[in-house]
């Protein structure tokens, strides 16, 4: 179990930097809901992800948008469920 919460916690930062990275604002609802599904088999509660993706996104001084929109959303094996994979597009970052 160790290991896998090591590397859900991996998941997080690589899915916050890649976010980031590739112009987009970090959506905390939507990115939590997409990690929480890739990791169901940790039966781990959204808030706890939720959480997680906030202080890492804390920790390196990145914008955050708190859209609880993930509610209902499909986060089947074939697609996110969101438009853009739990990111919106932040004018202020390009």
């Amino acid at each position: 179990m160790t290991t896998d919460l090591s590397e859900l916690h991996k998941d997080v930062a690589t899915t916050v930097d890649e976010t980031v990275s590739s112009g987009w604002m970090v959506n905390v609802s939507l990115i939590a809901e997409k990690l929480r599904h890739r990791h169901e088999h940790l039966n781990i509660a959204l808030e706890d992800v939720e959480v997680m993706v906030m202080q890492c996104a804390q920790r390196r001084q990145f914008p955050m948008e708190f859209d609880g929109s993930a509610n209902g959303a499909d986060f089947s094996a074939q697609g996110t469920g969101a438009e853009n994979g739990g990111q919106v597009r932040s004018g202020a970052l390009r």
